[in-house]
């Protein structure tokens, strides 16, 4: 009876039911099976872009000029790294890298096509993204998480992604007057009667491969940039009445010096960056200096009357923040200054 049991219809039947139970099994088992086996659940969906990988990201901060990890003041140092929601401003990770700033792996796994931004601090002691100085300062990227290569082979356990910036220029101001003379710092500048002069404002950064990269950064709100401010101001007892044609006035404010107006400029990113090339050469967009022309009218002058001329070059500096309130944004970092003063004879 057993063996008759066993021949066809009834053997059929059986192999039906576990082949049956083994595919199940590889359908409802397999994925979980082999993430436990090799950390990661393998692509299921594969876009033009390539497959899409759920897993964590390997985030590489580097120099865009010298390919290494930042440094501070030539010496190698660890960073602070936050990954932050851009929609909700949210801080998903906080870590920290090797040390030189090259790499960190992300604890939580982030999908590839998907936008987040990536804040990196130096030194790691501090990334509080109101408080800036020459030696902590906090830059801001905008990255989105790769997809996997095309044809891939192999189980993927992390994603690699390189985050590029720059580190801050070392920056210096010369002002020369309308003869080409260069005038000496805290120098007074006589001017007979109601005149107008063409002087000339010559930037230069002075430390090689670096720069500064414009960003803007969701935890605060605020887009920051390198830019060049100039700060008439009156004496204790009057507003200034030297004018500057052909700078934006970006505001009017009071300090102990009197009334004060500033005027700014709006250059382009990077326009004061250095590279050095392997050669020794500098390319002709990133040779590390700038000129800018300063009219100044005498007009509102009386005689005698004596105004200051800052020219300064602020790092982290808000445009809009300073439209809006006449202030420095906190972030700001005074990266350079120059005075003189005209005096109306």
């Amino acid at each position: 009876m057993s063996k008759n049991l066993w021949n066809s219809p009834w053997k059929a039947l059986g192999f039906v039911i576990v082949a049956g139970l083994v595919l199940f099994s590889i359908f409802q088992f397999g994925p979980t099976l082999l993430k436990s086996l090799t950390g990661t659940t393998p692509s299921t969906t594969t876009t033009a872009n390539g497959p899409t990988l759920s897993l964590p990201m390997v985030l590489v901060v580097l120099d865009q000029y010298t390919g290494n990890g930042l440094s501070t003041s030539g010496s190698t140092t660890t960073l602070s790294v936050l990954v932050i929601d851009p929609v909700t401003t949210i801080t998903k990770e906080s870590l920290t890298t090797t040390s030189g700033g090259l790499s960190v792996t992300t604890a939580l796994s982030y999908t590839s096509g998907t936008s987040w931004t990536i804040a990196f601090c130096r030194p790691s002691a501090n990334c509080n993204p109101l408080s800036n100085s020459t030696s902590n300062t906090r830059y801001v990227a905008s990255v989105t998480t790769p997809y996997g290569q095309p044809n891939q082979t192999g189980q993927t356990t992390h994603v690699p992604l390189s985050i590029y910036a720059k580190a801050i220029g070392t920056y210096t101001v010369t002002v020369l007057d309308d003869s080409s003379a260069s005038i000496t710092s805290n120098a007074v500048k006589s001017i007979s009667g109601s005149a107008i002069k063409s002087y000339t404002v010559v930037l230069a950064n002075t430390a090689d491969n670096t720069g500064f990269i414009t960003f803007t950064d969701p935890q605060v709100k605020r887009t920051m940039s390198l830019d060049i401010l100039t700060k008439v101001a009156g004496n204790s007892t009057t507003n200034p009445g030297l004018t500057i044609s052909d700078w934006t006035q970006w505001g009017t404010g009071a300090n102990i010096n009197g009334g004060t107006v500033w005027y700014g400029q709006e250059p382009q990113s990077g326009f004061l960056d250095r590279q050095k090339l392997p050669d020794n050469t500098y390319p002709s967009n990133a040779r590390g200096s700038a000129t800018f022309s300063l009219t100044i009218n005498t007009a509102g002058l009386t005689t005698l009357q004596v105004n200051q001329v800052t020219i300064r070059v602020y790092a982290f500096f808000s445009q809009a923040y300073f439209a809006t309130n006449t202030s420095l944004n906190t972030e700001t970092v005074s990266s350079a200054i120059f005075n003189f003063y005209v005096k109306r004879t």
